[in-house]
This record gives C-alpha cells, structure tokens and sequence, in this order.
C-alpha cells in the first residue's frame, strides 16, 4: 500500500483516513493485555504470602524469649496497668512447656497481688501438677486475694476440695496456714509420681 497523505504536511499515514487499526494492528492490543496480571490474581499473590510469613514466624512470636519478656514486665514493669497486660498476654499462649516457667516465675517473684492471682488463675486452667508446691506458697501469702485464689485453684486440681481431708481457710492466722500447708507437702511428696502421671 503506498503512503497517503498531504507530503507538504510531512505526515504519512498507512491507511484509509478513517483512522481504523489495520487487522494486524487489532490483534496485537489484545496481546499486550494477555500479559497483565488481574488485580485479583495480585490479591491472591499478596495473601499467600503473607499466610506464608505467619506460619512461618509463628513459633518465633510464641517462642520462649516472649514469654520471658512478658514474665519481666509483668514482675517488674512500673505501670500497673503494664504488668496486668503482660501476666493477660502469658494467659493467651497456649504451649505449656514454654507458659508454665513463665507463670511459675510471676507468682513466685511478682510484687503485685492483683498480677498474682491472674498468674495463679493461668496457671491453675493448665492442670501442671508439678507446678502444686507453687501454689502450696501462695497459699501462705500476706494478700488475702492471692490465698483466695491459690486455695480455688488447688481445690480444683483435687476436684473440688484439698486431699485427705486437710483443712484451710482464707480468714485462718499465719500458724494454721503453715500447718495445712506442711500437710498439702507431705501429700504430695508421698503422692508425687502418682500424681505427676495423672
């Protein structure tokens, strides 16, 4: 096909005026657009991969580098409202190996009785038998809430009420609480592998 146009203008053109693609022009757009990604496609690419980095981190985020970092804040963070957040955030792990020291450390070293007793309250919903002695401390504990909550939680463990009939109660002097507790000891040291294998 010969070039048409006005050659003073310097422009060509390669077909009718009627400004039409040529045939092999028509096919050539919608290759282009076969080669483009759908947005929907870019979703899908996005989620996958960020499932990807989840499962994949996952062990990390509840690792026990993270439980200790929660047991130091929640033993020793200067806001309040800091160290509940952090003894509530060990509550939410659910790995027992990597849980259980981190809670056995808050109630043993923990200054505040309200962080206290959410610890024990954690600690006693995981059944960890050999975690009793714990609880047999707090039991003696100065704050009336923390023996509450020690005594509720090892009545549990003992369905319902403290084994072989021994006696405790809150309200009780400091000498009563010893003596239940010398007893809640000597159970368990009797009892220590039958109960470690319930």
């Amino acid at each position: 096909m010969k070039p048409t146009g006005n050659p003073k203008s310097g422009k060509l053109t390669s077909g009718p005026k009627s400004g039409k693609l040529t045939g092999a022009a028509k096919s050539a757009k919608p290759a282009a657009k076969a080669g483009a990604m759908k947005p929907i496609y870019w979703v899908m690419l996005i989620g996958c991969v960020l499932i990807a980095v989840a499962y994949f981190t996952w062990d990390f985020l509840t690792s026990s580098p993270s439980a200790d970092r929660l047991a130091s804040q929640a033993v020793s963070a200067s806001d309040a409202k800091d160290r509940l957040n952090a003894v509530s955030g060990l509550g939410m792990i659910k790995d027992k190996k990597v849980v259980v020291p981190a809670l056995q450390r808050v109630v043993q070293e923990a200054k505040d009785p309200e962080v206290v007793v959410i610890a024990l309250h954690n600690l006693g919903g995981l059944f960890d038998y050999q975690s009793l002695p714990i609880f047999f401390k707090a039991l003696e504990h100065s704050d009336k809430k923390v023996r509450e909550a020690a005594h509720g939680d090892l009545s549990r463990y003992f369905g319902g009420s403290l084994p072989n009939g021994i006696q405790y109660h809150v309200v009780d002097s400091p000498e009563h609480h010893r003596e239940a507790v010398q007893k809640l000891e000597a159970y368990y040291n009797e009892k220590k592998t039958d109960i470690h294998n319930k």
